[in-house]
Order: structure tokens, then sequence, then C-alpha cells
């Protein structure tokens, strides 16, 4: 497996966050999103995203392959300890633990931050190499010390885990 250098994210990884975004809105149906977005587009979300909640990215050889945050699940008092995680990585870094390295450290993180459940969400489409590595992160039973479960209806898998 590839070694990888996660960190908390910085200004200069903004452009390459972007482009690894932007590839997933041309190729894909996983964003949901139909245009692609601008760097400072991005800016502005990794800023509302950093008020709160981890925003991690994973280099290899100096170059940011992947990134992973958590965000706001929903409004109700309830749901405070409650996050919804994203992870995206690079097409060429598909498969190489990337996505589990930073899921891995994004977990950590939101443990130490005092979160109890980390719920990700994603749409699966069936051609492509980076739905492939989605499910085989999905299926696992467990990753680093959170407990995962997967259910998949309707091409749609929710994710997840309990950080305690």
């Amino acid at each position: 497996m590839k070694q990888y250098t996660i960190r908390p994210v910085e200004a200069a990884d903004h452009e390459r966050i972007t482009s690894i975004y932007n590839h997933y809105i041309v190729n894909t149906i996983i964003s949901f999103e139909e245009e692609i977005v601008s760097v400072e587009q991005m800016r502005r979300r990794i800023e509302r995203v950093q008020t709160g909640y981890p925003y991690l990215v994973a280099e290899a050889e100096g170059i940011v392959v992947g990134y992973a945050y958590a965000t706001h699940f929903r409004e109700r008092h309830a749901y405070r300890f409650s996050t919804e995680t994203t992870v995206y990585v690079d097409p060429q870094a598909i498969a190489a633990g990337c996505g589990t390295a930073l899921y891995g450290e994004l977990i950590a993180d939101l443990k130490i931050r005092g979160f109890k459940m980390a719920i990700g969400g994603g749409s699966h489409c069936p051609t492509t190499p980076a739905c492939d590595c989605t499910r085989s992160l999905d299926s696992r039973r467990s990753l680093t010390s959170a407990t995962w479960d997967a259910s998949s209806t309707s091409g749609s898998t929710s994710v997840s885990g309990s950080c305690s």
C-alpha cells in the first residue's frame, strides 16, 4: 500500500482540490453537481467546513491526491454529535489506500472533537473505477477503530459509523 501524508488543508491546496472535484462533476454522478466549480467557490466551501469540522488532504510525493472532510449533519439538537463525511480521491490514486487513509484520520479527528457518529453517502456509477473503490471501502466491516454498517438501496450507499 502506498504511503500518504495526511494533514489539514492549506490555502495552497485549493486549486488541486478543485481539480479533483471537478473531475467527478464532469465524469460521474457522484457529486450531484452539474456545473464545475471555481477555485474561489471551493475556497469558500472549505472555509465554511473549517469553522468546526476537519478538512484533510492526502499527499503522495508532495502532491495532493485526495481529500476528506466532515460537515454538519442535521439541524435537530439530538444530531449535534453526528457528522456527514465526504472523501474524493484523484482517479490516479484510486484503489491505492488513499481513501482508507483519509477516512482513518478523519474518524480519529472526529473522535477528538467529541463526535459520536459519522455518516457518509454517495451515489455509485457501476462503470467507473472510483465507484468500485467506494464500494470496497463501504463494505469493509471496520475502518481504524470505527464500526461501519453499509446498506445499498436504489444505487445509493449510506455508510454510518460509530466514533466511540
